[in-house]
């Protein structure tokens, strides 16, 4: 249905017969007038016989002689009727099955048959005596009609039949069966063979279009050669730079990878801080190799089997991931040991102050030059557990915020162990008797341009009773997207996880974090570095 040989050969078909149709009706309309018209004459020819015959009975009125002829007349099997009126206009003599005045019920007989009626004056010396009408029937003229009509149209139709068979040879040879093998070719040229050809000798527009066609296919496979050999140059080319690439890859890798042993340097020793904090926790995980995100202890007891000590514990979450933020970890660790250690400073508000100013010299942030504006969030707690039997100095009285941990005699008593909190954007939780309870840092972050070298971080003291948790976290936690309908896990369901498993030894309750991370993760990404540290008593 869709071949271009149906398409032409239905529209031929279709035309010569349109045309066939025309002439058909040209022919039998015009045989059908001539019958018509032989048949009027031949009965204008009997009427002007009766009515010679007509003259000698009306001048001798033998009106016998008239009926016998009318009758004779109508005798005939074309004849319906014949009638000879005088020259008034009565009627002589009648014959056939209707008779009538005005004639007009003669024009159709009682089975339904046409029938043709004609008339001719009886003259005798230009005298007029009358005249004669006679019907005949028009039966065998429709009939006649009907029988060519069929004869015609079946021989329209064997002619037609025939135009269209020869059509349809002529175009398979001369025309479709071209056309479809340069289809069929053109098929193979484009699944791949550039190599095919289409030999047409013919000297016409497919012959033309062949040929056309073979200078295409030898033109797409010289560009397929020149393609391939372009390709395997650029891919030798490729395979040159991956391998180099992969080589300086590899070096690189093997440099961060040995950042990580360096910046793992710089973190606790968990087993080492277990030895002076048996009940506690560290997860450290950085979303690269190396993060942005360290934790710090100190503890300020040089054997930890002679009691409690006095001890320093941070969260710090650096600007950045990967080796932009590791670098920011050893800044800010060589800050934190030289105030701690070196200057002795051990509380965490001034602690994160002179922080605040060592991170902006260092990276000449305390400059409007300069190029960099980095700095970081810090949550940090100092633990008091010693029994204190001298003064405080003078120093540390105006440096300590919360003047409750100066007795009258400067010392603690054994059961009143303290903590010391001081946060730049990063809180403490801390659970007591089931309860969940928040500290929030200040609002303003470390080392930026914009951080304010003089700000003073609020302290925070918590009295210290058995069985309390505390817990300081980066926000890589609370920010991992995830869920069902991926969203941020969230400050407030990271609360409920601790508050749930606070009961749980320290190490399960690692264990129990490290599971939900995961699960919320599911296959998303990781967001940014994480950092959680637990601790209780």
């Amino acid at each position: 249905m869709n071949s271009i040989r149906f398409k032409i050969t239905f529209g031929i078909v279709l035309i010569l017969s349109i045309f066939l149709s025309g002439l058909g009706y040209y022919i039998i309309s015009s045989q059908s007038v001539l019958m018509f018209r032989n048949m009027k004459d031949h009965a204008a020819r009997l009427a002007s016989l009766v009515a010679e015959a007509s003259v000698t009975p009306i001048r001798k009125f033998t009106f016998f002689q008239l009926e016998e002829l009318a009758v004779k007349t109508e005798q005939s099997s074309q004849v319906a009727f014949c009638e000879i009126y005088d020259q008034g206009g009565n009627p002589m003599v009648q014959t056939g099955t209707l008779i009538s005045k005005e004639h007009a019920p003669k024009k159709q007989r009682s089975t339904g048959e046409d029938i043709l009626i004609v008339e001719n004056a009886i003259v005798f010396d230009s005298e007029i005596l009358g005249k004669v009408e006679i019907g005949v029937y028009l039966t065998e003229v429709h009939q006649e009609i009907r029988i060519r009509s069929v004869q015609l149209a079946a021989a329209f139709a064997l002619i037609l039949g025939l135009i269209a068979f020869s059509i349809n040879i002529f175009l398979e040879k001369l025309f479709v069966s071209r056309v479809v093998l340069l289809s069929e070719t053109t098929k193979r040229l484009a699944e791949g063979d550039f190599i095919t050809t289409y030999l047409d000798k013919q000297k016409d527009e497919i012959g033309e279009l062949a040929r056309s066609f073979n200078e295409m296919s030898r033109n797409l496979s010289q560009l397929y050669r020149s393609l391939e050999q372009k390709v395997a140059e650029r891919t030798q080319v490729l395979n040159k730079t991956l391998e180099t690439v992969e080589q300086s890859n590899r070096k690189v890798m093997e440099s961060i990878r040995y950042a990580k042993v360096i910046q793992r340097s710089l973190l606790p020793n968990p087993r080492a801080v277990k030895q002076y904090l048996p009940n506690s926790f560290f997860i450290w995980m950085p979303r690269d190799v190396v993060g942005g995100d360290i934790f710090f202890t100190e503890f300020f007891g040089k054997d930890p089997e002679a009691g409690p000590c006095d001890f320093i514990i941070s969260v710090i979450d650096c600007t950045g991931h990967g080796v932009p933020g590791a670098f920011m970890t050893m800044i800010v660790s060589s800050g934190l040991r030289q105030i701690i250690t070196d200057e002795g400073c051990r509380y965490p508000g001034e602690i994160l102050k002179r922080l605040n100013s060592i991170v902006k010299r260092t990276l000449h942030q305390d400059k409007q030059h300069t190029l960099s504006d980095d700095g970081l969030d810090a949550a940090i707690c100092f633990v008091r557990l010693s029994v204190v039997g001298e003064q405080l100095s003078e120093e540390d009285q105006e440096v300590i915020a919360d003047t409750s941990l100066i007795t009258d005699n400067y010392s603690l008593a054994i059961d009143n162990y303290s903590l010391t909190f001081a946060g730049a954007k990063l809180p403490l939780f801390y659970i007591r008797n089931g309860e969940m309870t928040v500290i929030k840092g200040d609002k303003k972050s470390i080392g930026y341009k914009r951080s304010d070298v003089d700000f003073k971080f609020t302290d925070h003291t918590v009295k210290i009773e058995k069985g309390m948790s505390f817990y300081m976290a980066s926000d890589g936690f609370t920010d991992q997207m995830g869920g069902e309908i991926r969203r941020r896990f969230g400050v407030r369901k990271f609360m409920e996880l601790l508050r749930e498993n606070a009961g749980l030894p320290f190490e399960e309750q690692r264990n129990r974090l490290l599971d939900a991370f995961g699960k919320y993760k599911g296959e998303n990404e990781r967001q940014d570095d994480v950092t959680v540290v637990g601790f209780g008593f």
